[in-house]
């Protein structure tokens, strides 16, 4: 089954919420192993290569929720007033694990207006 989460700003205890199920978010990426080369900052990737993660979920980096067999039923769904609260989202769409930064601006000021007062 397919997931979206977020993961929530200020929230310690259960900072993962589900945001939709059944939704498949990104699209399928194919990745051929021989174009992988690992991860190396400084390395600048030719054309149709990808970096790898040797041990992913050995690394201090990665998130708790990818080394535990998944339950969806252990999240919640997140909440209205949650949505400014949004770090990221990610998706769990079969065995694959999919990311994306969010980078939200809110303007939560009113606009200006301007009236014509004689």
């Amino acid at each position: 089954m397919n997931h979206v989460f977020a993961r929530v700003k200020s929230e310690r205890k259960k900072p993962f919420v589900k945001v939709i199920s059944n939704h498949t978010l990104f699209e399928a990426v194919n990745v051929d192993v021989s174009f992988c080369v690992p991860y190396v900052p400084d390395h600048n990737l030719d054309e149709d290569a990808w970096f790898k993660v040797e041990e992913f979920s050995q690394k201090v980096f990665c998130i708790d929720l990818l080394k535990s067999t998944f339950d969806s039923k252990e999240y919640e769904d997140l909440k209205k007033d949650q949505f400014q609260k949004i770090s990221y989202i990610f998706s769990l769409q079969g065995d694959d694990f999919y990311l994306a930064q969010c980078r939200f601006e809110w303007n939560l000021t009113p606009h200006n207006r301007c009236t014509n007062t004689p």
